[in-house]
């Protein structure tokens, strides 16, 4: 299929960040495992990670990481072959889920303490959850038996809910929980023509269709922050159009500007868009502000590519140059390199608004170890 960037309304030329000359890199630490790989999927304010490790049998085990990388595997529910933790808020509380060898799931959480309660949807065997916020809402997905599809399903205080599809639409799948509570997904199933509607659901789980191009064949949110939802749209003519919507604004949708192929990936809760725009197979990293141009960050010295994966309130940007090191810009367009104490990085996970990162490094044997490059304080 061929996707492309074409047609959009207003075209901004990204504008290179000046002064971006590369700081001092900061050192990581190794989230502890005892197996052969671990991985982290999200860290809170007080550099507190979750994620999940290797066991012997070749399972995986729920994890949570302090700062020093100090592990604690976390129990869960007996009868599971394993599990892993996919959120953790500030206040020390997490969820998850437990998995079993015909791939059915139990949502779980656990408190600051480690103590894990299980969460359950009523008519629902199959359950995982993904996310929480800082209100302790819970997000995760179910397989309803009445329907015989999935539907997204949100916990308050370890009340279900499951969030609806549109009218005459089948089953539902949620992105991203803000910490107002708003979730974005997607409904799909329906006679709508299209392979899926991207959806707001408002604290009383009503959905509301977000706002789509003309002649959208397929439409997909990422995910959301604050009051910013973003993803991209492929009309009919197979054209990608990187998009932001303004959940504040009843869905309102603005093309994100780019001269060429573009992808969103993370948001903060000023408006500001990160991801990267890809021309002649080159990767640079980009920022969409709210208002005003967007922006091309640097790569370290020596690369030529770069991608943006997570950025924060104060506009610090955590991502990769080149093929494999993991970068911090900050504000000005500065690029700081994280160094890994071992192997070389993957993927980045996560930012904090205090600017600690999370991610993934290879280590020479292919195994995995999660890293934490925890902010200077």
């Amino acid at each position: 299929m061929r996707v492309g960037v074409v047609g959009l309304a207003v075209v901004v030329a990204l504008v290179g960040v000046p002064g971006s000359a590369a700081a001092a890199g900061r050192q990581g630490v190794v989230l502890e495992a005892p197996g052969r790989s671990s991985w982290a999927t999200d860290v809170n304010e007080a550099d507190t990670a979750v994620g999940d490790i290797e066991t012997a049998e070749g399972f995986r085990a729920p994890a949570r990481w302090d700062r020093r990388g100090r592990l604690t595997v976390l129990p869960f529910t007996t009868g599971y072959l394993g599990a892993r933790a996919s959120a953790i808020n500030d206040a020390g509380d997490s969820v998850g889920y437990a998995y079993d060898r015909d791939y059915s799931t139990r949502a779980l959480s656990w408190n600051k303490n480690g103590e894990v309660t299980p969460l359950t949807v009523p008519g629902s065997p199959d359950v995982g959850a993904s996310d929480i916020n800082e209100r302790g809402t819970i997000l995760g997905q179910a397989y309803v038996n009445s329907t015989q599809f999935y539907r997204a399903v949100r916990w308050d205080r370890g009340r279900a809910t499951l969030l609806q599809p549109l009218a005459g639409d089948a089953y539902t799948s949620a992105t991203a929980l803000t910490d107002s509570d708003l979730v974005v997904g997607t409904s799909s199933g329906g006679p709508s023509g299209q392979d899926g509607v991207p959806v707001v659901w408002d604290r009383a789980g009503a959905a509301k269709a977000l706002r789509l191009l003309p002649n959208s064949r397929l439409s997909l949110v990422y995910g959301a922050a604050g009051t910013t939802a973003y993803g991209i749209i492929i009309t009919t003519d197979e054209v990608l159009h990187p998009v932001r919507w303004d959940l504040a604004r009843d869905g309102a949708l603005a093309p994100l500007p780019a001269q060429d192929a573009a992808y969103p990936q993370a948001a903060n809760n000023r408006g500001t868009v990160v991801g990267f725009t890809r021309h002649q197979d080159v990767n640079s990293a980009a920022t969409w502000p709210r208002r005003g141009p967007a922006t091309t960050l640097t790569p370290l010295p020596g690369d030529q590519s770069a991608h943006a994966d997570a950025v924060n309130d104060a506009n610090e940007v955590a991502g990769i140059s080149g093929s494999n090191h993991a970068v911090l810009w900050n504000a000005s367009g500065h690029a700081t390199a994280l160094t890994p104490p071992t192997g070389s990085v993957s993927q980045i996970t996560d930012i904090t608004e205090r600017g600690s990162v999370l991610g993934t490094a290879y280590l020479p044997n292919q195994n995995q170890r999660a890293i934490l490059w925890p902010a200077r304080r």
